[in-house]
């Protein structure tokens, strides 16, 4: 590690080795513009690293070939993979003299703390995050390594492989003295208007969407200032001396109410902004900090920390491609990726809108009486809801892409504004300039995207197909696979699949197309209930007919109110509650209002009239021994025990069942399945459906698989079966190994999983088979 290049001293020649960041701020140093000192550790570096790693790590030894055969689109196995490469990187040691030269070169800067910077060759800036550190040995090794590491990270791998076609070996890291800033944001301008953001502290808040940042408007050509507008700050990030990190903090109400610059620094700032748009191509990027000139002292001092222009001397060696601007970032509730024009709804209490065919919905929550506008979306925006809410499910379902928990959608992206929406990465960009905000898309029309603004970024991805099941189902697998399934026009396609039918039919989505926007207890209306149990019973037909002779597993209702309050507002005991997840739901509403559930009896037994037996039930949220003998007496009250091949199963997802299990099953139960959502959510103390918690939600924690394992040996000891119908498996197929091993009888996931399900149980029993054998010989 060697050939240190120092921001003052770079040349055009040098930007293979610096990369983008680092090159565009030595030219504005050399300019005269104020850019924090620093030193750039070249991308020859990371490659003679990487040499050292391929040793213990053969996947690295022939980059970037080695990485051909890795399936994107199995984003588990890559997930394995990213944390396999990264913990070589992270085991293999700096050599010394590189730890020499390298804190020789740090400690000229005289800081204690520093900050490492990724700069890659556009159009990658920006991919990887940034790290602080202590001006030592080890927190720099340590450090410097995690920089490089991020970069092989799953979502980067994705995407330098997906979109840019090639894996990056030209990634030089740029090292500069870390201070505390006063404010630090953005700008961005158009050549005519310059677009200020602002907070206190670091720009972490800003990037994060934590706040709703102060806001100026500039005009570029006379400096003044013709619209400034107070954000909505409440927390801000500095830097913590002793542990050399960024800490989180809380705005005082004096700072809330204040601009984070003063009109001295903002007058600062503009002057650089003119100047910048003089001598370069008036359309920029820049991102800026203020720090205090001394611990004594009320002035500051501006520096520029990224600058972005089309215009910037580069060598000719410098893609030009430019990406669409990133204007939020959420959870990845589906995958794939779409392009249309937006369509808000910000109030999911209004009535049901009309929205135009193949727009991004973006609204913050999607309830579930919403459901035909997914039928019309291309994509689904919510700054609220979770991984396994409603719209979630549904969006996976019909296969079109959705982020949930993107803080700040609502009040960043205006109507009409042509969008893409990334829902494998949980990211939403702007294509287009943005639109009035009270233009609206008329209904039928379409924004079109120019063919020149995203030329590397690829439209949604195309579903599972039963051809490309079909290659791998030759081999036969004992543990049974099932879908999940909740609508009629997924039908068509799922019944092709090699399952051995739908494991989980939701009946509160499939009902949901039926009730025609009124609600339940307006259906349960004396005149009204015929018609609409002959509605539900020709739908849950079609699943039957579909599936035939393959047994179908049909969830009675699981109705939380809150989601529906348009719905419920008649029915009887309904009130309104804090968190619906814990609340008015499962098998506890049938004691309350038994209407609605004996209606699905009822539509069950029309079903089986019409000749199909190949229906069972399966019994939501179970609470107590008493409310599941209340729902088998209705039952066994309509003789839907006596029909051909009818079974009465309960969902095994409130830990009391552990506890109970032999009396369930004395009371009647003939099989569980497992839902790992509520299992995990009630196991850890969790609620699934907040965003903000989603690190703490892991359905692979030893409480979470303990549990599981649990129920799978109570089920075998019972001789009844055992299936599994939750997100576990999907999310971490690495588990089905473990289910299969402690001898699940089923597992039932989602249309777009049955390839890689059934993939991995196939693995999962040639291993069992493979280590009998070997013992045996043995």
């Amino acid at each position: 590690m060697e050939n240190f290049s120092w921001l003052n001293q770079i040349q055009s020649s040098d930007y293979p080795e610096v990369g983008e960041k680092a090159f565009a701020l030595s030219q504005l140093a050399q300019r005269g513009y104020p850019v924090s000192d620093g030193f750039v550790i070249p991308a020859a570096s990371f490659q003679e690293f990487l040499t050292l790693v391929a040793e213990s790590e053969p996947l690295l030894a022939q980059l970037p070939n080695s990485f051909l055969q890795i399936n994107l689109d199995d984003r588990e196995t890559l997930q394995l993979t990213a944390q396999r490469l990264r913990r070589a990187i992270a085991a293999t040691y700096l050599p010394e003299v590189w730890l020499s030269n390298l804190i020789a070169q740090a400690t000229s800067l005289n800081s204690p703390s520093l900050i490492l910077r990724a700069s890659l060759p556009q159009p990658l800036t920006g991919l990887l995050p940034a790290q602080i550190c202590a001006c030592q040995k080890d927190s720099l090794a340590t450090n410097l390594k995690q920089v490089w590491g991020e970069l092989f990270s799953a979502h980067c791998l994705f995407y330098c492989f997906r979109h840019h076609r090639e894996f990056p070996l030209d990634l030089a890291i740029l090292v500069q003295s870390a201070i505390s800033p006063v404010a630090s944001g953005i700008v961005e301008t158009d050549g005519t208007i310059a677009r200020i953001q602002a907070n206190w502290g670091f720009g972490h808040s800003i990037v994060k969407g934590e706040v709703l940042p102060d806001f100026f408007q500039v005009v570029m050509a006379t400096g003044e200032v013709e619209r400034r507008q107070i954000g909505h700050k409440n927390r801000a990030y500095r830097l913590n001396l002793e542990e050399h990190s960024l800490e989180a903090y809380l705005l005082s109400e004096e700072e809330q109410n204040s601009y984070a610059l003063s009109d001295e620094d903002l007058g600062e700032l503009i002057r650089v902004i003119q100047l910048l748009a003089t001598g370069n191509e008036p359309h920029f990027h820049l991102e800026w900090i203020f720090v205090p000139m001394s611990e004594s002292s009320s002035s500051h001092k501006l520096y520029l920390t990224q600058f972005d222009s089309p215009q910037l001397p580069s060598p000719e060696v410098a893609p030009t491609i430019e990406l669409p601007n990133l204007i939020v970032k959420g959870l990845s509730a589906s995958g794939g990726r779409a392009i249309a024009p937006a369509f808000l709804v910000p109030d999911v209490r209004e009535d049901l809108p009309t929205i135009p065919p193949n727009c991004i919905l973006i609204t913050s929550s999607i309830v579930p009486d919403w459901l035909p506008l997914l039928y019309q979306a291309a994509g689904v925006v919510a700054e609220k809801s979770g991984l396994t809410s409603h719209a979630a499910i549904i969006a996976r379902e019909l296969g079109i892409p959705a982020v949930v928990g993107a803080t700040g959608a609502i009040e960043k992206i205006q109507p009409g504004e042509s969008l893409l929406i990334d829902g494998t990465r949980g990211e939403v960009y702007r294509l287009s300039p943005r639109k009035s905000s009270s233009t609206q898309v008329p209904t039928g029309s379409s924004l079109e995207l120019e063919e020149t603004v995203l030329p590397c970024l690829e439209t949604q991805d195309n579903p599972p197909t039963a051809t490309t099941v079909n290659r791998v189902s030759s081999y036969p697998i004992a543990t049974q696979l099932f879908v999940n399934l909740s609508q009629t026009n997924t039908l068509a396609k799922a019944a092709q699949l090699p399952v051995d039918g739908v494991g989980l039919l939701r009946s509160e989505l499939l009902i949901l197309e039926l009730l025609g926007n009124q609600a339940p207890n307006w259906w349960l209306q004396p005149e009204r209930k015929p018609i609409f149990i002959k509605l539900l019973a020709g739908a849950i037909t079609q699943f039957a007919a579909a599936f035939a002779p393959r047994s179908v597993f049909y969830r009675s209702t699981d109705w939380r109110d809150p989601e529906l309050p348009r719905f419920f507002d008649h029915l009887p005991n309904s009130k309104s509650q804090l968190n619906p997840l814990l609340g008015q739901r499962g098998t506890f509403t049938y004691l309350l209002h038994p209407e609605l559930f004996v209606a699905e009896l009822q539509a069950l037994a029309l079903v089986f009239q019409q000749g199909y037996n190949n229906l069972s039930l399966i019994l939501p949220f179970v609470r107590s021994v008493d409310e599941f003998v209340f729902c088998r007496q209705r039952i066994v009250d309509l003789g839907l025990n006596k029909q051909a091949n009818f079974q009465l199963w309960m969902m095994a997802e409130v830990p009391s069942v552990l506890f109970q299990f032999q009396e369930y099953v004395a009371a009647g139960v003939q099989g569980i399945s497992i839902g790992t959502n509520d299992l995990t959510q009630l196991l850890l103390g969790v609620d699934r459906e907040n965003a903000d918690l989603v690190s703490l939600f892991d359905e692979r924690h030893p409480a979470v698989l303990a549990a599981v394992k649990q129920l799978i040996d109570l089920a075998k000891a019972t001789e009844i079966p055992c299936s599994i119908c939750g997100q576990a498996p999907v999310l971490y197929p690495e588990l089905i190994d473990s289910l299969v091993r402690w001898g699940i009888s089923s597992i039932s996931v989602e249309v777009e999983a049955v390839e890689k399900t059934y993939q991995a149980i196939a693995r999962a029993e040639q291993r069992i088979i493979l280590e009998a054998a070997r013992r045996r010989l043995d």
